[in-house]
This record gives C-alpha cells, sequence and structure tokens, in this order.
C-alpha cells in the first residue's frame, strides 16, 4: 500500500468514528501506562489505545494482558492530531454502570438521598 492510500484509508476511518462506538482489534503492543490495539479496518496500523484506568474493573494490571489477545472496547475519545483512538476494556464489561455514568451531568452533585452510604 503506497502513503496516499495509507492516509486516506486512515482519514475515512478517523472520519466515520464517534466516540460511544464499539471497536474490535488485536492488542499489539503492552506498555507500562497502555496497551496498543490493531484496529479492525486498519491492519498492520496500532491506532487504538486502552489505558490502566480503562481495563475491567476488578484487574486492572496490563500485565493480565496478551499481546494478540482480540478485544472489543467502546470509543471514549478521538485524538486526530495524534492519530488514537481510545478505547475503555471497561464500557464493554460493565455495560450497565457505564450506562449509568454517561447519563450523568459533568460537575453534577447527587443529593444526599442518591449518594451511597
Amino acid at each position: 500500500m503506497n502513503g496516499r492510500t495509507d492516509s486516506q484509508g486512515t482519514e475515512s476511518f478517523f472520519a466515520a468514528i464517534e466516540v460511544g462506538d464499539l471497536c474490535g482489534g488485536v492488542i499489539s503492543e503492552i506498555g507500562r501506562s497502555h496497551a496498543t490495539v490493531v484496529l479492525d479496518g486498519l491492519p498492520g496500523r496500532a491506532l487504538g489505545r486502552v489505558g490502566s484506568l480503562d481495563l475491567p474493573w476488578g484487574n486492572r494490571r496490563l500485565d493480565a494482558l496478551d499481546v494478540g489477545r482480540r478485544i472489543t472496547a467502546r470509543v471514549t475519545g478521538v485524538d486526530l492530531t495524534g492519530g488514537l483512538v481510545h478505547l475503555s476494556m471497561a464500557a464493554t464489561a460493565h455495560p450497565e454502570l457505564w450506562a449509568f455514568l454517561a447519563e450523568l451531568e459533568q460537575d453534577r452533585i447527587l443529593p444526599d438521598s442518591d449518594r451511597a452510604r
């Protein structure tokens, strides 16, 4: 694939992806603070990133992941400048909680009756 075609493929991929979408891919590298993911639709390009805080709750260790493991994760951010798609595996492992959190208004303080005691 030449550089122009590769660039066009990446641009059209980023034009189509949105926060909240589900993406599949394969873990290609595990670092100290994140894992990189080759996303479906862009083989050979590690454009996905799962941070250590975006792992399923109860198993927040990057070393529990394996290179070559297929994952499905929710898009939490798209960095056009850096060419990265930020992903959360926690969102797909705990969809009910994620849906609840997504509905909350930012900076909203819950009344005392709604707070966990």
